[in-house]
């Protein structure tokens, strides 16, 4: 069983890259098997570089703000660490992308390295929101939050236009597609449900803020934006 799930599950996640948002450039050459290098798919724009560049500002980002306070939120770990390590951590077991990683951002590195030891158990101090998340923001404002807000539109149109399949199923029968821009670099990509949910709870979650936290805020950080909640 261990051997076939080993044989299977590259193969598998190759072919999902497309649904993923990664789409390789025709005649892309990843210096392995054709077998485990990630597919171009006719008419969808190549997303390599994109992913790659909003990977860089976000290391550059995280570098900037741990260096100067150990956790995002202050002196302890919180949620807000669990999430930036879900999504940075899986570089870690892949040979290439944690030489890079080490190489670009080494305090991020570390402090990944760090949480996954489980030195950030019991952590202590205080919590503050500094001035060096700026960075990071400015980060999710051009990438993260357009990425939502085009979904959740694509997702309205076509419940309007009477579609009911999305996701990957949608996907992969060419159904419920929808094209858009990231950073001035084009895309295609299926409406995600469970994605218009976690934008639809975060702009619950600000509207819920009083009027002078909102405002206290957008004067701090200039990315948060009224507007981007609707």
């Amino acid at each position: 069983m261990r051997k076939s799930v080993a044989r299977k599950m590259p193969a598998r996640q190759v072919r999902r890259c497309p649904y993923l948002f990664s789409v390789a450039p025709p005649g892309f050459d990843a210096g392995v098997e054709k077998a485990l290098t990630a597919p171009a798919k006719a008419g969808f724009p190549a997303t390599h570089e994109l992913l790659d560049a909003a990977w860089r500002q976000y290391l550059a980002a995280m570098e900037q703000l741990l260096q100067q306070q150990p956790y995002l939120l202050g002196e302890r770990f919180t949620l807000a660490d669990a999430s930036a390590y879900g999504q940075l951590s899986m570089n870690l077991i892949d040979g290439r992308a944690a030489e890079l990683l080490e190489e670009l951002a080494p305090v991020t590195f570390r402090w990944l390295c760090d949480i996954r030891d489980g030195l950030h158990v019991g952590s202590r101090g205080e919590l503050f929101l500094s001035d060096a998340l700026q960075p990071l923001l400015t980060v999710i404002s051009e990438t993260f939050v357009p990425l939502m807000q085009q979904n959740t539109a694509a997702y309205s149109a076509a419940l309007t236009d009477g579609e009911t399949l999305f996701n990957e199923a949608a996907f992969n029968q060419g159904r419920a597609l929808y094209d858009g821009v990231l950073q001035g670099h084009a895309f295609r990509s299926v409406a995600k449900s469970f994605q218009v949910v976690v934008w639809r709870d975060l702009c619950a979650a600000w509207h819920a803020l009083s009027g002078g936290d909102q405002q206290s805020l957008s004067e701090q950080y200039a990315p948060i934006d009224a507007s981007f909640f609707g």
